[in-house]
């Protein structure tokens, strides 16, 4: 981008999306991607937050299903991707089979969330 004279953008990677498009025939597994300005990120807007609430990593965590969720792994003591990310995208199962301490749900989707939420509260005592 920069050499296309916009160095103020970036594109980001937001993981598969889950269906097929008529007019993809031969794209077997779709991507979406958003144009962003340079700097900002997910992992930026979580580290941003962490200081204006006073919070060390550590006392957070993220839930995701996509490649821009895992990059917020930096800015958090707990990253968790729900499992059915896994089975979309295969980058990205790769990633996390090559990360220690990224935890995956056993339940897909929302159920999956709901399961992170759970075990975050319960482990708050």
């Amino acid at each position: 981008l920069s050499e296309a004279g916009m160095p103020w953008a970036t594109v980001v990677d937001n993981g598969v999306i889950p269906r097929r498009y008529d007019t993809l025939p031969d794209v077997e597994r779709p991507r979406a991607y958003h144009l962003v300005p340079a700097g900002i990120s997910k992992a930026a807007a979580i580290a941003a937050d962490r200081v204006h609430r006073g919070l060390a990593a550590d006392e957070c965590a993220v839930i995701g299903d996509a490649l821009s969720d895992f990059e917020c792994r930096t800015e958090v003591g707990r990253t968790f991707i729900v499992c059915n990310a896994l089975e979309k995208d295969p980058q990205l199962a790769d990633l996390v089979a090559a990360t220690p301490g990224v935890e995956v749900t056993e339940r897909d989707h929302g159920e999956g969330f709901a399961d992170v939420v759970a075990a975050l509260l319960a482990d708050r005592g």
